[in-house]
């Protein structure tokens, strides 16, 4: 009876991460729909750009978790955010009529786009050594990403830019154990404070 225990506490602890990642991926998706993306910052309104914003800030909160290295559940929660973004991706291409033996296929190249553009952040976040320097780096990223090297709007990627900012900001704020029971906290709907 004893041995039932842990068990019955891990996987307590394994939905309440699920639960976790669903909702924060579900923010995530409610803050890359915000109109002043799609109306301020003139970001193309298509499935590529969504992606590349779902990427961008599920990146930063991946990122922020990444720094809880001693905290097991910040590792699992980084694993369970990425499922949970494959599992809507799996989703978005089966209403869209793909058949079954090609939303895999999809789906395994968005994951790989989604890593490697993970990892490109991560390179641009230790290879900066000030701010200024991180945020023209990110201005290019995004400039290439979601606008594919012209934005309509020339000052559309310095304001996701600043968002980012923003919200990384907020998220280093909050604790592991916030992040988990509440969620990830976006500063600014209406876009960017600055």
């Amino acid at each position: 009876m004893i041995a039932l225990i842990p068990n019955f506490k891990a996987r307590k602890q394994q939905k309440l991460l699920a639960q976790a990642a669903q909702r924060i991926f579900n923010d995530v998706h409610q803050h890359v729909r915000a109109k002043w993306f799609y109306l301020k910052a003139s970001v193309p309104d298509t499935a590529a750009a969504r992606f590349e914003l779902i990427t961008l800030y599920l990146t930063i909160i991946t990122l922020r978790l990444s720094k809880e290295s001693e905290a097991p559940q910040a590792k699992e929660l980084m694993r369970l955010l990425a499922e949970q973004f494959f599992d809507q991706l799996d989703i978005m291409f089966r209403e869209m009529g793909v058949g079954d033996m090609g939303v895999g296929k999809k789906v395994r190249a968005l994951a790989d786009q989604y890593f490697e553009r993970g990892t490109r952040l991560a390179e641009l976040y230790g290879i900066s050594s000030t701010r200024e320097e991180l945020d023209a780096k990110l201005n290019g990223y995004i400039l290439d990403s979601i606008y594919g090297g012209k934005a309509r709007n020339p000052s559309g990627p310095a304001l996701i830019q600043a968002d980012l900012a923003d919200f990384e900001t907020a998220l280093a704020k909050q604790t592991l154990e916030d992040i988990i029971a509440k969620s990830v906290e976006f500063p600014n709907h209406g876009g960017p404070s600055r």
